[in-house]
């Protein structure tokens, strides 16, 4: 008699492997579809206006992580942010992940349950928690799942030549096609897929095909691979050298003071030991690890680590012809991380930006402990491991669904985190819990003077409680600390407006604009909304035009002199800066209703018509997400 199922038939074998993947991710996921927001996802996700019209989506579909962005285009059109939608999409594509992983390593592994094997560790480490239930990470979700299936076609195009069938025949033409078209789109998914041709390259280089050829023509393989990073990174350059006002990268975060890109880089010879840690003993997990930029160029800390990844390095340099799979799992491992964990100044340290170097990882355990331990102790070793990574990621998952306990096992594992204690913050605002609220904000200003959010925060805290002087004490404190945030004036502004100070409004801005570098067009932009307020309409009208002058892709700036110029029949005037604010921010409401109400002060219907049909959709996307309709 067989023991265990018959997987002797590859249609049985799908069968039984999509079931066990299928049921795996529903048990270790089924629980998180009711998970918050969390962090980028109200800027990114909830509030970002393009994402709620499907044809500007698709517009922007061929950009820096438009493919991405436009899933959550199709979820608005379809459930308007519904979380269980939301949350659904996510886990689908983690299962897809699963799925490729198996196929991969059914081609490259011995036997048919050691892949099984791999794809279950893949779909069960707690550390891809991170990247499934934090909605904005969809965007590396699928740019892995991208990236491993341009992996696979490339494998099939692989074995078609070493079949003996020329490049120019269907057979092999179509799985080559398929790699370079899914490289692309991983692409259009998240930037650090970038390293696809690198990947592809060390893989050509560790199992050639028969009568090994030159590198140079291993090199030329895969240059179609490099066309896409290479337009990628000349828009990101465009972009980034274009007009307009210059954006300074804001670091209130005390542990990201000293970042630059060779602090940076050398601040990730620490974190890629603690990212293998994480790896192996998965403990100690947190959303936000508040991993310090290293102040120092050369410390022993950093060459310790330096010289155990060189170390690592060689090794897999050694055993590059005994065990190429190993050797090539290292490449894939680091490679993965290459994007992000090198010299571009980024947050040190998050556990999703591990989700596709988790295939390298779990080829070095799939090809390493058994060879190590031998086949059956290996393969017992690394059942356990999965046995014990189960109820760790559905406990993971469960600490998402309540976001006070989530940030505050966050603060237990990385004590006086500062945007955990932030979060936290306004988490125990919702809760109405606001004497641990206060609490924990007094801790922070002292922890961390310099972190303006925390001043701010406190300050309208004070403000509701203990009235208008202590709370524009806290911000006169951190004014003379950091007289060039414009964060501090404009809340001293709305703080004032709330206690019926308009001459404390003025001064506030007025002060700020002195004192302001970047920002200046928010502060304008606030005295703006007053002088309408106060009827000084041509004051208005002068600081509006002065934001636009300081910042012309100023969408706020245009909505509100639009509005200002409509009050004075000044129509074309008004439909013209609402077009602009259309482009500028496509989607938004306001601009919208504006662009409605305008066009048909002009006689335009069918600019009218337009605007109401974006409005309607709208309308019912929110009635969708609201349980009002059944899309």
């Amino acid at each position: 008699m067989k023991s265990g199922p018959d997987l002797s038939s590859p249609r049985a074998e799908w069968g039984i492997v999509l079931s066990m993947l299928l049921l795996v991710t529903a048990l270790l996921y089924g629980h998180t579809l009711h998970v918050p927001f969390y962090l980028d996802d109200d800027s990114g996700i909830v509030q970002s206006y393009p994402l709620r019209d499907l044809a500007e989506a698709l517009k922007g579909v061929i950009g820096q992580r438009g493919l991405a962005r436009f899933s959550f285009a199709l979820n608005y059109r379809i459930a308007g942010w519904s979380l269980p939608e939301l949350h659904l999409t996510s886990i689908a594509v983690h299962a897809i992940c699963g799925l490729v992983v198996w196929r991969l390593l059914r081609r490259i592994l011995p036997g048919r349950w050691l892949p099984v094997l791999g794809a279950l560790l893949f779909l069960a480490h707690p550390l891809q928690t991170q990247a499934v239930t934090y909605l904005s990470q969809r965007a590396t979700l699928m740019g892995t799942g991208f990236f491993l299936l341009a992996f696979l076609c490339h494998l099939r195009a692989r074995a078609v030549l070493a079949s003996g069938i020329p490049r120019r025949a269907a057979a092999y033409l179509r799985p080559c096609g398929g790699a370079v078209l899914s490289g692309a789109a991983a692409l259009l998914c998240k930037e650090n897929t970038a390293v696809l041709p690198l990947v592809l390259f060390a893989w050509n280089r560790l199992f050639p095909l028969p009568g090994r050829r030159d590198w140079r023509q291993e090199l030329g393989d895969c240059l179609p691979f490099c066309v896409v990073p290479a337009l990628m990174a000349a828009g990101i350059f465009v972009g980034l050298t274009a007009g307009g006002e210059p954006r300074p990268l804001y670091y209130p975060l005390a542990s990201l003071q000293h970042n630059s890109p060779l602090h940076y880089l050398v601040t990730q010879f620490s974190v890629l030991w603690i990212y293998l840690r994480l790896l192996v003993l998965p403990y100690g997990q947190a959303l936000e690890h508040d991993y310090p930029v290293a102040a120092q160029m050369l410390t022993l800390q950093g060459a310790v680590a330096l010289a155990g990844l060189v170390a690592v390095a060689w090794l897999a340099w050694t055993f590059r012809r005994q065990r190429p799979l190993l050797a090539f799992g290292f490449a894939w491992f680091f490679l993965g991380l290459a994007v992000e964990s090198s010299v571009i100044p980024l947050d040190p340290l998050f556990e999703h930006r591990l989700y596709l170097p988790m295939f390298g990882f779990l080829l070095v355990l799939l090809d390493g402990v058994p060879a190590l331990l031998g086949t059956r102790r290996g393969l017992a070793l690394l059942l356990a491991f999965l046995v014990v990574c189960l109820p760790l990621t559905w406990r993971r998952n469960a600490l998402w669904n309540d976001p006070i306990a989530f940030y505050e096992d966050n603060l237990r594992q990385v004590p006086d985190s500062e945007r955990a204690m932030m979060e936290l913050a306004f988490r125990y605002d919702d809760a109405g819990r606001t004497e641990a609220m206060r609490s924990l904000l007094e801790r922070a200003v002292q922890l961390y003077p310099d972190n303006y959010e925390f001043q701010t925060t406190l300050a309208d805290l004070y403000a509701d409680r203990l009235g208008l002087q202590a709370a524009l004490a806290v911000l006169d404190r951190a004014i003379a600390r950091i007289p060039d945030n414009v964060e501090l004036y404009e809340t001293a502004a709305l703080i004032a407006e709330r206690h019926g100070r308009r001459d404390l409004i003025y001064a506030y801005l007025n002060r700020g604009l002195e004192r302001v570098n970047y920002g200046k067009w928010r502060l304008l932009n606030d005295l703006g909304v007053y002088y309408t307020q106060d009827g000084a309409w041509q004051q208005a009208e002068q600081v509006y035009r002065q934001s636009l002058a300081l910042y012309a892709d100023n969408p706020v700036a245009c909505q509100y002199l639009a509005a200002l110029l409509f009050a004075q029949q000044r129509w074309r005037e008004a439909f013209d800066l609402l077009q602009t604010a259309q482009r500028l921010e496509p989607g938004n409401p306001k601009t919208l209703e504006g662009l409605a109400r305008t066009a048909r002060a002009l006689g335009d219907e069918s600019a009218a018509r337009w605007a109401e049909e974006r409005l309607r959709l709208a309308a019912v996307a929110e009635q969708r997400e609201q349980g009002g309709l059944r899309p």
